[in-house]
């Protein structure tokens, strides 16, 4: 379950507690804007000719929050596993009892440690691990949560390759 709570900072003891980077933050080219801009324009083309008024603004709205997003600064997340909980940011957070399994994404550039929930409007939560060691958060959480290979999914794999 996530909820939202005020902490009692004396009565919970925090096991691992770490700050990093919600993401890394790629440099994009000019020419990336320009290629995003055509693609959108072609799609945006396609929906006006097909008489698809709706998938035309779709691709619009897509592209200003892509841009947007391509734009944006990481914000820090402060993120403190606990004996029954993992809290972000002081103000998410979710039950050991709604976590199935975890895994530690271990790449060059990034490591991530991913949960998989029972929620179905959020059944993975990614956390950048930033400059803590995977092994000391794997250690900690494999005595609460099973530890489970997880498969990048298809989004994120398309996000890293086109420098997202």
């Amino acid at each position: 379950m996530l909820f939202f709570f005020v902490m009692d900072q004396e009565s919970d003891k925090i096991l691992i507690s770490w700050t990093a980077q919600e993401f890394i933050k790629k440099e994009k080219s000019p020419t990336w804007f320009i290629v995003l801009g055509i693609i959108a324009l072609a799609f945006f083309i396609v929906g006006i000719l097909m008489k698809n008024y709706i998938f035309s603004v779709i691709i619009v709205l897509s592209f200003f929050l892509v841009f947007i997003q391509a734009l944006r600064h990481p914000q820090k997340m402060k993120t403190e596993i606990f004996e029954d909980r993992i809290v972000i940011n002081d103000l998410l957070g979710v039950s050991f009892k709604e976590i199935i399994s975890f895994w530690i994404f271990e790449e060059n550039d990034f490591t991530a440690l991913c949960f998989e929930t029972k929620k179905i409007t959020r059944p993975k939560i990614y956390l950048p691990l930033g400059q803590q060691s995977p092994n000391e958060i794997r250690q900690t959480l494999i005595k609460f949560i099973q530890e489970v290979k997880q498969e990048e999914s298809l989004i994120d794999l398309i996000a890293r390759r086109i420098n997202f």
